[in-house]
């Protein structure tokens, strides 16, 4: 005889043209649905345990650069920065030490123009850098680090920048010079032959140490200018002269102030400055450099 619970379930069983067993056991059915809510259990369990294996979200919030730039001599060719990815939590760190990291440096114009740097080198342990960047951007302090790492992306900025100085390279100046003549000497020009004889006739006209410094308010001269898209391209001289406060608006279009960096660069200027003063002119002939003096006689940039 069926109990009244197996007859209810067989005409379930019925109605849904399944097989009624002659026996139905309630007891293995009760075991199936404990196992039923056992997995159920085990597998909230399991989910749970993923879930809690899943990485928290990765913070950069505090990221930033910590860079300073290398010695700069007066005749090498570019500035050399130092740059490593600081202000990092522990996850963040081991994060990007599990994951290929890529980077991209810019010197950020104040009119947020970005001139691209050139990485050296790099450290993956110690998240740094060695970076070379162009001359027309020595004039920026901010230095912008665009990363990339699995799939986190982010960018940042230098905190900190040096003072953009130079160490005098005494072969690109007339002898004697810089003299800082009565203490109102911080603009530099540059001669041609002829003016640099006449200041120190034992020259005899060298191809360069034609550097000089002098009052910025001295007289209107030419400016020395550099291709800003290409600053590997020969210096010209500006069209127009002005007093060195002027130097802003003195060069082209796609032209900024500049100086010959390396001793090729000054043989070029030389001969151009030679070609618009005259070099055989037994008069002052000079223009305008935009190597300039602090009030500690440091050398650094017109800004």
């Amino acid at each position: 005889m069926y109990s009244a619970t197996a007859r209810y379930l067989c005409i379930l069983s019925l109605a849904a043209n399944w097989a009624c067993d002659t026996k139905i056991n309630l007891a293995t059915m009760r075991n199936d649905i404990h196992s039923a809510e056992q997995a159920s259990k085990d597998n909230e369990i399991q989910t749970s345990n993923t879930t809690s294996q899943i990485d928290e979200p990765i913070n950069v919030s505090g990221a930033f650069l910590n860079c300073s730039r290398s010695a700069w001599n007066q005749g090498d060719p570019k500035p050399i920065w130092n740059c490593q990815l600081a202000g990092l939590d522990q996850s963040t760190l081991d994060y990007l030490t599990k994951n290929e990291i890529t980077a991209a440096f810019a010197k950020v114009q104040e009119n947020n123009d970005r001139s691209l740097m050139t990485i050296l080198d790099n450290d993956p342990n110690t998240l740094s850098w060695t970076l070379e960047e162009s001359m027309v951007s020595i004039t920026s302090s901010m230095i912008e680090g665009s990363f990339t790492a699995g799939d986190l992306q982010f960018t940042v900025y230098s905190t900190n920048s040096d003072a953009i100085t130079l160490n005098l390279n005494l072969n690109f100046w007339v002898a004697g010079e810089p003299n800082n003549s009565n203490s109102l000497e911080y603009c530099t020009e540059f001669y041609n032959s002829a003016t640099q004889n006449i200041a120190d006739p034992m020259m005899q006209s060298t191809a360069y140490g034609k550097l000089n410094d002098t009052p910025c308010d001295i007289e209107p001269m030419f400016f020395i200018c550099r291709h800003l898209s290409n600053p590997l391209s020969p210096l010209i001289l500006s069209e127009t002269k002005g007093l060195a406060a002027d130097h802003k608006e003195a060069c082209p279009d796609g032209y900024g102030f500049s100086f010959p960096a390396t001793i090729a660069e000054a043989t070029e200027i030389g001969i151009l400055v030679d070609q618009r003063t005259g070099s055989d002119a037994d008069i002052y002939a000079a223009v305008w450099s935009s190597l300039m003096f602090t009030e500690d006689r440091e050398l650094t940039i017109f800004q």
